[in-house]
């Protein structure tokens, strides 16, 4: 079964796959009336570029065969384009950045082509701690301990999950910020969080099917068959020397500093 990585105090990057699996239920009727064919996999991406710089479709689309572009305007997505990748029928769609932007994305394109579209995908970078469950053991802000129970979570890690969370759907009250020292830490005392839903509807989104979990491991199982195939450049070797200067730094003295300097800027948000 697929599981999400663990956020943590410390954020690092990789890529997050959310996926669910539809059932196929459609007429006569072709295409629907944005085109795609039935058995239409769906493949949303939230950052036009406007955040990173770097549209999160660039890859699809650079691999979209038949690429033909929607309209601007034709839906409440900012772009969506529909092709072939590897000989399949893809949606690339681009939903922008937010819980809003993308429910209205998403509803429009499920209320007029839902019977055709077989599986979707969600995919993205975001940010995540460089070790499962945080660097730092929850509580010992003071003394920097180390969480030893973690495994490292590495740049261009990729996570596959059929879970979500709207990590928005939290009530903080920032008058008692790190009131409860040490075990606060820098975050202000939380109110409600995503669990609770009598101020923001469901946030947590955890009853999948047996459908959607099967999914996940597809996609697992053919991450893990394809990664001792693919090359190592010049940019992934970059990448791993970076973490490896990261880590090393942390377990001398410039680690030691950092969690100095944490805990000074700790104890004059007291003052």
């Amino acid at each position: 079964m697929a599981r999400p990585l663990s956020p943590g105090l410390f954020l690092g990057t990789s890529a997050v796959l959310m996926i669910a699996s539809l059932a196929i239920k459609v007429s006569a009727i072709r295409t629907c009336e944005l085109g795609f064919p039935a058995g239409t996999t769906v493949l949303f991406v939230a950052d036009p570029g406007t955040f990173s710089s770097t549209p999160e479709a660039a890859v699809y689309l650079a691999n979209l065969k038949e690429n033909r572009a929607l309209p601007s305007g034709s839906t409440a997505c900012p772009s969506v384009h529909v092709g072939k990748i590897m000989r399949s029928n893809v949606a690339v769609i681009t939903t922008g950045i937010g819980p809003m932007a993308a429910a209205l994305c998403i509803y429009d394109i499920l209320n007029r082509c839902g019977p055709f579209i077989r599986d979707i995908f969600f995919s993205g970078t975001s940010g995540w701690s460089p070790q499962f469950g945080g660097v730092i053991t929850n509580g010992t802000c003071e003394t920097g301990a180390a969480n030893s129970d973690g495994k490292i979570a590495r740049l261009g890690d990729v996570c596959v999950s059929p879970y979500s969370i709207n990590w928005d759907c939290r009530q903080a009250s920032w008058s008692q910020t790190a009131a409860n020292y040490p075990d606060q830490c820098t975050f202000p005392q939380q109110n409600n969080g995503p669990s609770a839903q009598d101020l923001f509807g469901q946030c947590q989104f955890t009853n999948v099917t047996r459908r959607e979990l099967n999914l996940a491991d597809e996609v697992i199982a053919a991450v893990v068959g394809k990664a001792n195939l693919l090359p190592q450049t010049n940019k992934a070797l970059q990448v791993r020397a970076a973490l490896n200067m990261f880590w090393f730094h942390f377990d001398t003295e410039a680690g030691k500093f950092a969690l100095i300097h944490l805990k000074t800027a700790l104890e004059l948000r007291r003052q």
